[in-house]
């Protein structure tokens, strides 16, 4: 990770990296950018533009291409517009001639009715296996949607729609950051229940901007806390099913597979201004994930929560466009989720280990003359950290952490979040063409 800012390979290097549009201070985001863009689905915002990745550098088509592109659709406008009104004249004809024939045949014999007053169209019996039966969506989908809330955020310069899940009876709610991230506005906070109490007011306890988890809290008790599961157990074509609040209709709910698992996928800085950051060993998956599904529950076929829905990949045409779903979400393990969240509410705040580096991807698009053909690279190892004290060095390239291989930036910052504060780990990594080891005490981030 990053954890001295998010930068890209020195112009040392024979390939240059472009800088990501929101700024050099996030955590390590960078490498060859994707061709799709993911952004946080964050709702119905009022306030600044949504948040996507910057998009590929594009030449636009010259005014030939967009004439010969043009063409054939005016054409077919007008082909159908044609089509259209030829339908309408010949429909006029017919109708005349067949309503002047009605009621007798060629031989001019009278012809039965085409109307059935005794029509009684059959009711199919019920399915041999209920639809609601167990391991069904609805049956989950009656489990799960009373435990996940909509969350309302309006500030004096954003309003945004999300969604949360019920950690606890007595009011413990979990949320994305980026969903409640607006009430530092300051702004005003509420949640709605499923069982139509709404505008409940409720509090921030505490935030993970660099996890883009969030908890807060409301003065409500009796209510059915959702059951966590373990993500770490989730196979690729598992059934999921996500419920949340897409473009405000709260209680919605989506269905589909696990498309993929340990997805890192980089979420650019939010509209509050707070740093974007990595989420990692994100779970992929096809189930529709909207704007105002953040925070809201993935769960699996029995119901429990294994995912915090968080980003979507989107095609919007420009950074601030954002598109619904194209079947490809992402959602933070509750694993995870779980420990921050216990974190929070019992401190009120989240700590990370701590390398000290700043790294960049080497790979295939952005090679290292001499070097891997991947792993993290280091731009900068800040004076003092852990990582210094260990011996590493700027223009060392990590290329595993324990057993972990590192191939890019996102790697190492994710590799280093899974391990506590204090614990030793071991960072295997390239200089001058030689294979090195280094131990490493993780620290205490100092901006968590």
């Amino acid at each position: 990770m990053a954890e001295g800012g998010h930068d890209t390979l020195s112009s040392a290097l024979p390939s240059t990296y472009p800088a990501p549009w929101w700024s050099a201070s996030l955590p390590p985001v960078e490498g060859n950018p994707p061709s799709l863009r993911y952004a946080a689905p964050r709702g119905l915002w009022g306030g600044p533009g949504q948040l996507v990745g910057g998009p590929l550098p594009a030449s636009p088509p010259s005014p030939v291409d967009e004439a010969v592109l043009a063409a054939p659709r005016r054409t077919w406008v007008l082909a159908i517009a044609a089509a259209v009104a030829a339908g309408a004249i010949v429909g006029g004809v017919v109708g005349g001639f067949s309503g002047a024939a009605a009621g007798r045949d060629h031989g001019g014999t009278p012809v039965q009715p085409l109307t059935d007053p005794s029509i009684r169209l059959p009711v199919a019996e019920p399915s041999v296996v209920p639809a609601a039966g167990p391991g069904s969506v609805t049956a989950i989908a009656t489990a799960v949607v009373p435990s996940v809330v909509t969350v309302q955020v309006r500030a004096p310069d954003a309003r945004g729609t999300g969604a949360g899940v019920i950690l606890t009876s007595d009011g413990y709610i979990l949320t994305n950051n980026h969903v409640v991230a607006p009430t530092g506005s300051p702004g005003v906070l509420t949640v709605d229940l499923s069982n139509g109490r709404q505008r409940i007011a409720a509090r921030v306890v505490g935030r993970s901007p660099l996890d883009d988890l969030a908890v807060i809290k409301i003065d409500v008790s009796g209510l059915p806390a959702a059951r966590l599961g373990r993500s770490s157990t989730l196979r690729v074509g598992d059934l999921v099913v996500a419920v949340g609040a897409p473009l405000g209709l709260s209680g919605s709910v989506t269905s589909g597979i696990v498309s993929a698992l340990a997805r890192n996928v980089d979420v650019p800085s939010d509209e509050s201004g707070q740093s974007g950051t990595v989420l990692g060993n994100a779970i992929q998956t096809d189930a529709a994930i909207n704007p105002g599904n953040s925070g809201g529950a993935l769960v699996d076929a029995s119901g429990a929560v294994i995912g915090i829905n968080s980003a979507i990949a989107s095609l919007g045409e420009s950074d601030t466009a954002q598109t619904g779903s194209i079947g490809v979400g992402f959602a933070i393990p509750i694993d995870y989720a779980r420990s921050v969240a216990e974190e929070i509410i019992r401190t009120g705040t989240v700590t990370h280990p701590y390398l000290g580096v700043v790294p960049s991807t080497v790979d295939q698009d952005n090679p290292l003359p001499g070097g891997p053909d991947a792993g993290a690279y280091l731009r900068q190892v800040v004076s003092g950290s852990p990582a210094a004290k260990s011996g590493l060095r700027a223009g060392d390239v990590v290329v595993a952490l324990d057993r972990e291989p590192i191939t890019s930036a996102d790697d190492l910052f994710v590799a280093a979040r899974d391990h506590k504060i204090g614990e030793v780990v071991t960072v295997t990594y390239i200089r001058a063409g030689a294979r090195h080891q280094a131990q490493v005490t993780l620290g205490e981030r100092p901006d968590n």
